[in-house]
């Protein structure tokens, strides 16, 4: 009996516990409070929010990271990562942010996003 194996995308949308803000990465960690990580088709461990970020959007331009606007380093929910310089993303580090400012992400609900997710 053959075994069925599982697209990336469906390993990584398996382990996403959706709540009414974040999406959270329950998988495997960097560490504790880190990054989610998955083996991507190559075998090679990939940050699961660049992978959830590329799904939606496509590639990552060169020389930016994806930052997590949320700053939940668990969160995978596309509209909270955003693809940005290295010097951004380190100054958002230091700036307490709320989901209410003008630099953070959209309120819109699960279902209210224009991009359908693998399940």
């Amino acid at each position: 009996m053959s075994r069925i194996r599982l697209t990336v995308s469906e390993r990584i949308w398996r382990r996403v516990h959706k709540t009414d803000t974040c999406w959270v990465w329950t998988g495997a960690r960097d560490g504790p409070g880190w990054y989610g990580r998955v083996t991507d088709r190559h075998g090679r461990m990939q940050p699961v929010h660049r992978l959830t970020y590329e799904e939606a959007y496509g590639p990552i331009p060169p020389g930016m990271v994806v930052d997590h606007r949320c700053q939940n380093k668990q969160c995978v929910r596309p509209d909270h990562l955003e693809a940005v310089t290295h010097g951004v993303n380190v100054r958002r580090r230091n700036k307490p942010r709320s989901l209410g400012e003008e630099d953070s992400v959209t309120s819109a609900a699960p279902s209210q996003l224009e991009f359908e997710l693998k399940p």
